[in-house]
């Protein structure tokens, strides 16, 4: 007996996925700043299949156990994927979804035994059916990136290390090539930077380089939590995570968001040791607070900062910019949740 969890539930159980070291953050872990512990579990060390036609909607394995370690409540209605010959089994608990054509290779992946669930990859490509293009990316992002949305905990985030990669995304697209929802998976990911550490850092680089015909500045794309070598002059300097927000290496440009808390003064400290290192290495630092991004005119200042520092003009002629932008900063700096 196997189910596989899919679309809604798959969104809710991946946010819940907890994939950091017996249950400790792996500090100052992105994708850009070095090997993965290999302690730390990863989903793609769970045992994988593609054959769909195993799968039923018997819902005898999520047990409470179960539903508690997955993140599902005994109330929510659960959505499974099967083959098509399954697809009219759906009652009161189960909304029944299949695809009509195959699977791309490790598309399943099994959480406990007879358990599974679509992949973050294929995840991500059923969703760009059904999610704008906007919310594609958010969720791009939120996958490639080293925080889940948890609007049951303090902060409204979970930090973990990325559950997949963006090669990993593209791989999976390129191989569904023609199938629905790939094409826009793929324009999607165009805008997908790996390595984001928060919404409003994910929020943050979305403003600055989308295109200017989705609201956004069309500003080169930063990278993201990126670790820099600053060299030897600033060495006494670093502390132990040199990795930063957002990062221009060639315009040697740094905007970090603080966003955190600082009341302790090792935070303060360490933050303040990381920005002096990166002006020694001759890097510009722009550190951006919470009320610098309060109105859509205070992220324009930011905008207008860093495309100077980049030797770029803000070309802002598109129809309806405006609305277009004030709806993007709505959607990535002061909605929390997708």
């Amino acid at each position: 007996m196997r189910i596989c969890l899919s679309d809604d539930t798959a969104h809710l159980v991946w946010r819940n996925f907890d994939n950091r070291i017996e249950g400790q953050p792996i500090f100052g872990h992105t994708p850009n700043s070095g090997p993965t512990d290999p302690r730390a579990f990863a989903s793609n060390q769970l045992v994988a299949t593609s054959n769909l036609k195993q799968f039923d909607t018997d819902l005898t394995l999520l047990e409470t156990r179960s539903l508690k370690y997955l993140g599902i409540s005994e109330n929510d209605v659960v959505h499974l994927l099967v083959d098509r010959a399954k697809r009219s089994r759906t009652n009161h608990r189960v909304i029944t979804h299949s695809v009509s054509t195959n699977p791309p290779s490790k598309a399943f992946l099994e959480l406990r035994p007879g358990i599974f669930i679509t992949s973050p990859e294929y995840h991500f490509l059923r969703q760009a059916d059904n999610l704008d293009l906007i919310s594609l990316v958010l969720l791009g992002y939120e996958l490639t990136g080293c925080y889940a949305i948890r609007p049951d905990l303090d902060g409204g985030i979970l930090q973990r290390p990325p559950l997949c990669s963006k090669e990993s995304l593209s791989a999976v697209i390129r191989s569904t090539q023609g199938q629905r929802g790939s094409a826009k998976a793929q324009k999607a990911l165009a805008f997908i930077e790996p390595g984001s550490a928060s919404p409003r850092e994910t929020g943050l680089a979305m403003m600055l380089s989308l295109p200017v015909k989705m609201g956004g500045y069309g500003l080169p794309k930063p990278l993201l939590n990126k670790r820099i070598d600053l060299g030897k002059d600033a060495k006494p300097y670093w502390s132990e995570r040199n990795a930063f927000d957002l990062v221009w290496p060639k315009e040697k440009l740094i905007v970090e968001y603080d966003g955190k808390c600082h009341s302790e003064h090792d935070l303060r400290s360490r933050d303040s040791l990381r920005r002096d290192a990166s002006l020694l290495a001759g890097y510009s630092v722009f550190v951006i607070t919470n009320n610098r991004l309060e109105t859509t005119d205070d992220v324009r200042v930011v905008a207008k900062a860093v495309a100077k520092k980049l030797s770029k003009q803000l070309r802002l002629r598109s129809k309806d910019f405006e609305y277009k932008n004030k709806e993007l900063w709505r959607r990535v700096i002061r909605g929390r949740y997708i």
